[in-house]
């Protein structure tokens, strides 16, 4: 009985090793560490991040000659257009700065977009959570 139990406390502990090291060796490409990208990086390199859900920051324009909003930056060549919200939604924010968190993607047609989930300000303050006295 002694033996077996030792055996069993050693495979618990291997199985808890090498756990440990796959975790700790490719953990962090799964716990939803999300690096912001700009507008320059998605310009300079998009096929690494054709598909996938990104956050992006930059400057919020209105290009008047195809109708469209898109997300640029001061060291962005060409601007990336934003398509999945309302006008509604975008308009308020041109000229502004903003983080868009979408999926991105390529086309022979268009180019590279962001298919946008959501959308908001940088530049606003946080919204505080002290309550006012009355």
């Amino acid at each position: 009985m002694g033996r077996f139990l030792m055996y069993g406390t050693i495979a618990a502990l291997a199985v808890f090793v090498l756990s440990s090291f796959t975790l700790l060796k490719h953990g962090n490409e799964g716990l939803g560490l999300v690096k912001t990208l700009s507008a320059h990086d998605l310009a300079t390199e998009p096929r690494l991040y054709e598909g996938a859900t990104i956050t992006v920051d930059g400057t919020l324009v209105y290009n008047d000659e195809l109708s469209r909003y898109e997300l640029t930056d001061e060291t962005a060549t060409t601007p990336t257009p934003i398509e999945g919200l309302s006008d509604g939604i975008l308009s308020p924010m041109a000229g502004k700065r903003v983080r868009v968190n979408g999926t991105f993607a390529l086309s022979s047609a268009s180019g590279r977009l962001i298919e946008a989930d959501t959308i908001r300000l940088l530049d606003e303050p946080a919204p505080s959570s002290t309550p006012v006295p009355s």
